[in-house]
């Protein structure tokens, strides 16, 4: 995992060279930098100060204060992932393409933890009480509420029989939960229970909390067995190792301890954390130990030696601190609750981010620009487009019809028509003066990305791992018209993010998750390059391309990735020609400015503008609170557009002509 980390260190190292060696002393300077007013004197018009180089706020913010994962967990089969948190809602996604499959909620208040079944039919959540949820419908099946506080941990027995909930009432309740009824209330601890956990043969059940012991009962009924005391801190996580011999702790202070079940002994406590110690996890071999912090850490610790052998250092701020773990029945994937509301899913052999989930419901997934420039169609979580007067900054129409979020939009080149892509598998066109659906075509999977060819008569559409290209047919009937199928893009190994004709419309390009892109002949549908496959290293994504865009005279393609690097391609010669190093956090979105001269690319949380002629950053704007998904030039150029999952889009001035 380290050498990934080196190797992806000495990419950007590489890419900084060409970036220097590309451009002379005297080309920097001539760089005109866009500067914008500190502080900004415009306000929106809920009398908010707008942020440096922005013009008008559209939508107003999702709150998202403390709204942190609490709990993550891997389904069994390691097919999917639930995830749940403190704003009272469950989702489970799905790991093939970071769809959503089940949101289920509200909860009685905040979740403090979710988990499956041993059978996977239902998902249990604990907070003010514990609710039972069918997993498939998301159906509420059953309550169990002898608690007289929160509930903060809960856990099944192996056999599946007991369910073991602890709470802020300082006490441990083993249930019979299939008929609801309380079995035994375990009563010994001086303060909240925060964790509780069976032994892998169900023969014990632990549970620990705020009062630094660690209390040990018969798993079948309930017994008390011993205790284990003098913690030097509350103690917030355990776990058993798979054999049941080893068990760790997680402390307040940052401390992990050690325990041999058998031998009935503490071993050392090593400081590992900077802060309190949210989670700690066993892998199935029992060797390591994952523990993770409020301090953005993660610590591998050899179990033999209780020694931490490695330690991956979220440097972002926006992590906001891990809150709950979770490793797969194989060890091959892990998934990060983390404080900003995201969970994230890697690839524990690479050491690679596959995955970023964000769970509001409300957040912006697309911005699109009308061709005359007086529009702005924004696509939300809910499902609705929503047309913008870019001047009145109002909304002006919507367009009801998705039942999940859309993730692309595209205008036809006349600007008479819109078309958007979806979750719920459909792509649709939509008439924009009568405000009605004409036409729509559903697909095997979520259509992650449409496009409108130059000439208007062509559309393409992302969909799985294969791309889509189809004729419109209009018809004069009200709402009659026709997706006619012409053939399809097939090759990648992994869900497509994006698809995009070139300006002349003889080529469409596609991005995916196998961290590659593709260059497809429309006329012939046979494919034309490959970027990022064989290169020499330093060249090549490695983490899955997000968006590509064309530049407007067709001889560029620009990529950006979870890699955090934006790279642009000759469409000619197939040739890397540079990578713009400069986002610190994962790159969503990418778009030419209509002269071809800037790009802008959205992150998380900023947007930069980059000179494309000289490879120079030369505006990076701040102001959205989670990441950037769309970005768009107005024609003239004068406006970058923004739509973030923290549910607002900004317009920033470029020029200063107006």
């Amino acid at each position: 995992m380290g050498w990934l980390f080196l190797r992806q260190f000495c990419g950007v190292f590489i890419a900084l060279f060409f970036v220097l060696g590309c451009t002379t002393e005297d080309e920097v300077q001539e760089v005109k930098m866009i500067e914008c007013a500190k502080p900004n004197p415009l306000k929106d018009r809920y009398g908010k100060r707008l942020p440096p180089c922005a013009k008008d706020r559209l939508g107003l913010p999702l709150d998202a204060s403390g709204q942190f994962v609490t709990a993550v967990n891997f389904a069994p089969g390691d097919q999917a992932v639930l995830s749940a948190g403190k704003d009272g809602y469950t989702r489970l996604w799905d790991l093939s393409n970071g769809e959503k499959r089940l949101v289920i909620g509200p909860h009685k208040g905040a979740i403090q933890a979710a988990i499956f079944s041993p059978d996977a039919r239902y998902i249990v959540t604990a907070g003010h009480v514990i609710e039972f949820w069918d997993a498939s419908s998301g159906k509420l099946i059953k309550t169990l509420d002898s608690h007289q506080s929160i509930v903060m941990s809960v856990a099944f027995s192996p056999d599946g029989t007991y369910l073991a909930s602890g709470s802020w009432d300082n006490t441990v309740i083993l249930w019979d939960w299939q008929s609801g009824k309380l079995k035994r209330r375990l009563v010994g601890h001086r303060g909240p229970v925060k964790a509780v956990r069976f032994s892998p043969n169900g023969d014990l059940l632990v549970s620990a909390g705020s009062d630094r012991q660690v209390y040990f009962w018969k798993g079948k009924t309930g017994r008390y067995l011993r205790k284990s005391s003098n913690f030097m801190s509350e103690i917030e996580a355990l776990d058993f190792s798979s054999d049941g011999k080893n068990m760790a702790v997680g402390m307040k202070n940052g401390f992990v301890r050690f325990l041999d079940i058998f031998g009935k002994k503490k071993k050392k406590a090593i400081r590992g954390h900077e802060g309190p110690v949210r989670t700690v996890s066993f892998f199935p071999h029992g060797r390591t130990l994952v523990t993770g912090g409020e301090d953005n850490t993660l610590q591998f610790w050899d179990v033999a030696e209780a020694k931490r052998f490695f330690e991956f250092n979220e440097e972002s701020s926006s992590l906001a601190g891990i809150y709950s773990f979770s490793i797969s029945s194989d060890g091959k994937l892990f998934a990060i609750g983390a404080g900003d509301n995201t969970v994230r899913i890697w690839d524990s052999v690479e050491g690679t981010e596959l995955l970023r989930l964000t769970s509001f419901l409300k957040g912006l997934r697309a911005v699109r620009f009308h061709p005359r420039g007086r529009l702005l169609a924004i696509a939300d979580e809910a499902g609705k487009m929503k047309l913008w007067g870019a001047e009145q900054g109002s909304a002006i129409s919507e367009f009801v019809g998705h039942r999940k979020a859309i993730t692309s939009i595209a205008f036809s080149p006349d600007g008479t028509r819109a078309l958007t892509g979806s979750l719920d598998r459909a792509m649709g066109m939509w008439d924009i003066k009568e405000r009605i659906l004409e036409g729509a075509i559903e697909h095997d999977t979520a259509v992650r990305a449409v496009a409108f060819s130059s000439k208007g008569r062509m559309v393409a559409s992302a969909s799985g791992n294969d791309a889509y290209l189809w004729e419109w047919v209009p018809s004069r009937s009200r709402g009659r018209g026709t997706f006619k199928p012409v053939r399809t893009f097939a090759g990648h190994t992994g869900v497509l993010t994006a698809v995009v004709f070139s300006p002349d419309g003889s080529l469409v390009a596609t991005a995916s998750y196998d961290k590659t892109v593709r260059l497809w002949d429309v006329k012939k549908g046979t494919q034309r390059y490959l970027f990022g496959a064989g290169e020499a290293k330093g060249v090549q994504h490695i983490y899955p391309v997000m968006a590509v865009d064309f530049s407007p005279d067709g001889k560029i393609l620009a990529s950006v990735s979870l890699d955090t690097t934006v790279r642009l391609w000759d469409v000619e010669t197939g040739a890397h020609r540079i990578a713009l190093v400069g986002h610190k956090e994962p790159v969503y979105s990418v778009r030419f400015a209509p002269d071809g001269r800037t790009l802008a690319t959205g992150s998380w949380k900023s947007t930069r503008v980059w000179d494309v002629g000289k490879f120079q950053e030369i505006l990076s704007i701040a102001g959205h609170d989670r990441p950037v998904l769309g970005v768009d030039f107005s024609p003239n150029g004068d406006v970058l557009a923004t739509a973030s999952a923290d549910g607002i889009a900004y317009l920033w001035q470029l020029s200063n002509k107006n």
